[in-house]
């Protein structure tokens, strides 16, 4: 039609200026032939043909008798490309109604199902950088893991020993932030770290944070500990009474399993759920000897076993920092098990075990000088079986001094030395470190925070 348009320059007989007027068809009633593209043109129709027809999930049909087939399509285009760039966004997903575009909500379903077979449940800070960090991976990503935003506790002076931020300032806007990083789709919430939970008008955080998902369109989920206090509990109950969305329970794996057992029973009656409503979150701490492992997978993941989820992790980390900057290497067990326990799993066939995990957030770690709370920013770099916490007292000066930049460009350069540096994937963490290890890029505890919990996001999701 290309060809026939150029050859024939003219609309409803009206001459084009400057066109020299179209030679008159001998007769009208004889059609003029089409011309025959060339071998290129051809196979560059098939290709776009091939990648347009397509949709992920679905085999291309075999040619018929007679026609030659398609070159492949290509799985990977440069942003300037045509054809498959323009119909994947719109290509039908598997299980998608045709005419209707996914969301991370969609995809991920809202059904007790889908939060059931959720294998990766990593425990977030719901601060600025953490946030950053969750709302840059792809709608992929976000679809495989259901994450538990753990919110901070409230900033504290220890000159004048008070709170420098009410709790009403604190929850003020969280929801929003939350719901936009997640993108609609189900979460976890926990107060575990509040001192205080109670606003003002008596309202527990808990239940304004539940309520305020109706303003947000999202979906929270209460998640409870075995020391969470009784107005917790209470709260949590109602929450599931109004929704029925399902409880977290997060239960450590030391001491006797009739304990355990016990608390887990009481906590139920109190909430008034079953065991077919509730996640499990086993913390393992630094087990290591296998019998334990596997009488702690026999008990809660056999078929007796009535919960609607299991996960098993905990805190990767040492207990205890030097008080001098520098780089400490230590190992992910909390990997390691979850290896183990899969493989054990496996040969007692029993259910498979998720995996839940802090995600760039080191846990309170004692300093040597006796402070029980990290007060000091670490960063933290996330590897195939090991993680690296990068410790100096330069944040505590402006972040984006040039003494700052200059303090910790032998740190980074320490980090790239490792071996297992970039491994097993490169993310955008290690293109920071990289100009870091220069002196080029800005540096702060939220510029750390985002990049310590992309890089293990990016990490966990690519091992799972």
């Amino acid at each position: 039609r290309f060809l026939q348009s150029a050859r024939a320059p003219t609309t409803q007989g009206l001459p084009i200026p400057g066109v020299h007027p179209p030679r008159p068809l001998p007769d009208s009633r004889i059609p003029t032939p089409k011309p025959k593209p060339s071998a290129r043109i051809a196979r560059v129709l098939a290709r776009r043909w091939t990648c347009a027809s397509l949709s992920p999930g679905r085999r291309p049909r075999s040619p018929s008798w007679g026609q030659a087939a398609a070159p492949p399509c290509p799985r990977a285009r440069s942003p300037g490309s045509r054809g498959l760039s323009r119909t994947s966004a719109n290509a039908v997903r598997p299980g998608q109604h045709p005419g209707k575009r996914s969301t991370v909500a969609q995809s991920r379903g809202m059904g007790r199902l889908h939060l059931a077979n959720a294998m990766y449940r990593p425990h977030v800070l719901a601060q600025t950088g953490e946030l950053m960090a969750l709302g840059e991976l792809s709608d992929r990503e976000q679809a495989g893991m259901i994450p538990v935003f753990v919110v901070p506790a409230l900033p504290w002076d220890p000159q004048d020993r008070r709170f420098t931020r009410s709790l009403t300032t604190h929850l003020r806007g969280l929801p929003e932030r939350i719901f936009r990083a997640r993108r609609q789709a189900p979460c976890y919430i926990d107060v575990s770290q509040l001192q205080d939970p109670l606003l003002p008008d008596g309202m527990h955080a808990l239940m304004w944070m539940a309520s305020a998902r109706v303003r947000s369109q999202g979906r929270f989920l209460p998640l409870v500990t075995e020391r969470s206090p009784l107005l917790t509990l209470d709260a949590a109950a109602r929450v599931f009474e109004r929704h029925r969305d399902g409880i977290g329970i997060r239960v450590t794996a030391r001491g006797s399993d009739a304990d355990r057992a016990m608390a887990l029973e009481s906590m139920l009656a109190i909430m008034g759920a079953n065991p077919e409503d509730v996640d499990l979150f086993i913390d393992l701490g630094s087990i290591e000897r296998e019998q334990r492992l596997q009488a702690i997978l026999q008990t809660y993941l056999s078929g007796k076993a009535r919960w609607r989820s299991v996960s098993i992790g905990g805190r990767d980390g040492p207990e205890s920092l030097p008080d001098k900057p520098g780089v400490v290497a230590s190992p992910r067990q909390t990997w390691t098990n979850f290896r183990r326990a899969r493989a054990l799993a496996g040969q007692q066939r029993t259910r498979l075990p998720g995996l839940f995990d802090y995600a760039g957030s080191p846990p309170p770690i004692r300093i040597a000088d006796g402070n029980e709370h990290l007060r000091r920013p670490v960063f933290t770099y996330t590897t195939e079986d090991e993680i690296l916490i990068v410790q100096t007292d330069a944040l505590q000066r402006r972040p984006r001094s040039r003494e700052n930049r200059r303090s910790l460009a032998p740190l980074m350069q320490r980090v790239m030395s490792q071996e297992s540096f970039a491994t097993p994937i490169v993310t955008d963490t290690d293109w920071w470190i990289a100009n870091a290890a220069r002196g080029a890029s800005p540096a702060g505890p939220t510029e750390w925070s985002h990049r310590s919990a992309h890089r293990h996001l990016r990490v966990a999701l690519h091992q799972l």
